[in-house]
């Protein structure tokens, strides 16, 4: 099966898929599925880690299955939600763990686990608990191994490099009794370490050249609209979605802005940017402010908006707007909002390239009344690879833009 990982890089959304040989050869993050033992008709918890083999590793992805007589459990309370919970040891902050319901009824589908955030590039440690998972074993199994299949293993480093990933599985082993105490065995897993891969930081700029090449048919867009406001006012812009005949139903987009008409922070690290509620967006959607971990501070020059939806986005829609604060002082003039990484994906997960179109704030200092400046209709119609806003910490967007049924809001991209 060929593995593939979504990114939020400077240059690209999905990156080339590696064949099985070649990933299990040369893997640099192991994800690693636990083996327990259980009785017929007991609950167990089963865990899932990463082993990083030294390289620093920021985001994860994996899909489980589970036997038939071995499923996972329906978290109380909630009927389409696995008794899935993300490890309090992993210092990202964001992450979801769902069932993925095409052609199955849970808790009879597999599983597909993210763990990521927008606003962090802290490490998980080696050996890390990702995550652990609700086992329901049937009263009717009998006594045998039964397999946890891992697939699909995605991972990314601090600078959004791609690691090649592979999955180890695990097994509930139902067994007549439990020696005591219970022993939970971890599958051990020995992989030469490879060198990281970096990826040199550009230098922060206000305003990106668009450059890269033309794409036949003309790509997806996101355009940011324009709006006028006079000094110390606040006024809000919108950005809008042109499909251009393609299926998306997962994009990300940075748009930077000048000092002068800055967006408004809604907390400590969330910008002032509020989605389209007329949307299905999913659970996992957000924005935060770049380089990562600024906020109500100097240092930030970019929102990265991530907009996961549970059905295909409409062509025309706007998709999400934001609050600026135009400084009391601002000289008359026109203030960009560039916009760069834009990525986009299908429900299914299959790269769409995107491209986008700048707005800008107008300052004036006259009596004449504001008004929203109608520019977004006329963007280019080709695609085009930008540089980014931000440092160039791009986060992992992994998997996430193929989870179009997460029911779990990330706790540090809230909009």
């Amino acid at each position: 099966m060929c593995r593939r990982l979504a990114a939020l890089t400077s240059l690209t959304l999905l990156f080339g898929c590696l064949p099985d040989g070649d990933t299990a050869a040369h893997a640099q993050a192991t994800i690693e599925v636990g083996a327990v033992l259980a009785l017929a008709g007991q609950r167990v918890r089963l865990e899932v880690r990463l082993r990083s083999h030294g390289l620093e590793v920021v985001g994860t992805q994996n899909d489980l299955r589970f036997d038939p007589l071995t499923p996972v459990a329906v978290r109380p309370g909630a009927v389409a939600l696995p008794d899935c919970r993300l490890s309090a040891f992993v210092p990202l902050g964001g992450g979801s763990v769902v069932f993925r319901t095409t052609d199955c009824v849970p808790p009879n589908c597999p599983l597909r686990a993210l763990v990521l955030a927008l606003d962090t590039v802290e490490p998980i440690a080696d050996g890390s608990v990702l995550y652990t998972c609700t086992v329901e074993v049937a009263a009717s199994a009998a006594q045998g191994t039964y397999p946890v299949r891992c697939s699909n293993p995605g991972a990314t480093d601090p600078a959004a490099n791609t690691l090649i990933a592979e999955c180890v599985d695990g097994a509930i082993e139902v067994v007549a009794e439990l020696p005591t105490p219970t022993v939970t065995a971890t599958p051990t897993v020995t992989r030469t370490q490879l060198p990281p891969t970096r990826t040199r930081v550009p230098t922060i700029t206000r305003t990106p050249t668009v450059t890269g090449t033309p794409c036949d048919p003309a790509c997806a867009a996101v355009h940011v609209g324009s709006v006028s406001g006079r000094p110390g006012e606040r006024v809000r812009f919108s950005a809008r979605f042109e499909n251009h005949g393609h299926q998306i139903g997962g994009l990300a987009a940075d748009i930077g802005f000048a000092r002068e008409a800055a967006i408004l922070t809604r907390s400590v690290l969330q910008p002032d940017c509020t989605f389209n509620t007329a949307l299905d967006i999913g659970a996992g959607s957000g924005s935060a402010f770049q380089p990562p971990g600024c906020g109500r501070t100097e240092c930030a020059v970019a929102v990265r908006v991530l907009l996961l939806a549970n059905e295909t986005i409409p062509d025309g829609s706007e998709l999400f707007s934001c609050e600026v604060q135009i400084a009391a002082d601002t000289p008359e003039g026109t203030y960009p909002l560039p916009i760069s990484n834009v990525e986009g994906s299908t429900l299914g997960g299959q790269a769409i390239p995107m491209t986008g179109s700048a707005g800008e704030i107008i300052v004036r200092t006259d009596s004449k009344p504001n008004v929203t400046p109608d520019d977004t209709q006329g963007a280019s119609g080709s695609c085009a690879i930008m540089p980014a806003v931000g440092d160039g910490s791009a986060l992992p967007l992994l998997g996430a833009l193929v989870v179009a049924s997460l029911r779990r809001r990330y706790r540090s991209t809230r909009v």
